[in-house]
């Protein structure tokens, strides 16, 4: 868990830093298409990757679980 805790904060520094274009340049290069991020985000705008369950009290009226979008 902590590794994954300093890779998070790795990215927000790199990003702070003004290393957008770096990370997106990396990112195209290792998946070998230039237009990978584009793609990648024009294909996945306003979709979920699913749903996981909220710790909110279930529904009063028919008792299920509340998901949310993940």
């Amino acid at each position: 868990m902590e590794r994954i805790v300093q890779l998070k904060l790795l990215r927000k520094h790199l990003i702070n830093s003004g290393y957008v274009s770096e990370i997106v340049e990396a990112i195209c290069d290792y998946e070998e298409n230039p237009d990978y991020i584009a793609e990648f985000i024009r294909t996945r705008d306003q979709k979920s990757d699913g749903r996981r369950r909220t710790i909110l009290p279930k529904c009063p009226s028919c008792n299920q679980d509340i998901y949310e979008d993940i």
